[in-house]
């Protein structure tokens, strides 16, 4: 859902509870049951300002269509029904990923803390991104290229990609950590 343009992001995370409240006590709403965690079930996610339903009936998404026109009557809150935001979102957290590799590749940096700066900043901004939206191969090899360069400083790559991808002890029998 989308605040009106006069709302400000945390007014418009306050008032999204009571949406939440709905859909999470809304028995014509299935949701997904999680694996391992005793039948509960997952109807809504949020994040922010961002919100994700889970669904598992075309009966369900009647429902939240319901629930959604309702809120939005109350509030003035309405669907982001953006065409193409998926492509749009991957789009900008590439050149936000692109932008903070440039800034590290600039320290001096070991491997090891080129490993650190990939799982500790790079992966965090995609995170979310890639449980809403499916990575698409454009953006796969994207990253890869962007991750490559950053550990070789754009220079000669001294150890193969496909082992770079293998396990640790898989490697070529050495095993040095990085993984």
């Amino acid at each position: 859902m989308s605040a009106l343009p006069t709302a400000t992001l945390p007014t418009h995370v306050l008032f999204m509870e009571p949406f939440t409240g709905l859909v999470r006590r809304d028995p014509g709403v299935d949701g997904v049951r999680l694996l391992g965690a005793a039948g509960e079930i997952l109807k809504i996610q949020q994040y922010a300002d961002d919100t994700t339903l889970f669904v598992s009936s075309v009966r369900s998404l009647g429902r939240i269509r319901a629930l959604t026109d309702l809120f939005g009557a109350g509030t003035g809150s309405r669907v982001n029904m953006a065409n193409g935001s998926g492509a749009k979102n991957w789009e900008a957290h590439l050149a936000l990923v692109h932008s903070r590799m440039g800034v590290w590749s600039r320290q001096r940096l070991s491997l090891t803390g080129k490993v650190v700066v990939v799982r500790s900043v790079l992966l965090p901004l995609l995170l979310h991104l890639a449980y809403v939206f499916p990575v698409p191969a454009h953006a796969k090899i994207a990253l890869t290229r962007t991750v490559f360069r950053f550990f070789w400083c754009g220079r000669y790559e001294y150890v193969r990609q496909e082992l770079m991808y293998a396990p640790v002890a898989g490697a070529g029998g050495v095993s040095r950590g990085y993984h």
